[in-house]
């Protein structure tokens, strides 16, 4: 199977675990689909640059705090967690 096509297959089933509220699943397929796709970059100099690798991992780690805060908000709103 192409990367494409893996990286489509995961995506879809991340979206269908979002569905059912499978959040941290889905989180991880999508962080899967993610690094199949860098691959294909790391090397091409005018894509990646490993200068800016510090950057890349604040930003996922930015990512990851917006990811936890919004599921936190979600189990506020239904009940299962007070503030």
């Amino acid at each position: 199977m192409k990367k494409i096509a893996v990286t489509k297959e995961l995506l879809d089933l991340a979206n269908e675990l979002d569905s059912i509220q499978m959040f941290a699943e889905a989180n991880t397929l999508t962080k899967i689909a993610s690094i199949i796709v860098a691959e294909d970059y790391k090397h091409e100099p005018a894509v990646y640059n490993p200068d800016e690798a510090k950057a890349d991992v604040q930003e996922a780690h930015s990512m990851d705090y917006l990811d936890a805060m919004e599921a936190l908000n979600k189990l506020v709103e239904s009940g299962e967690l007070e503030p």
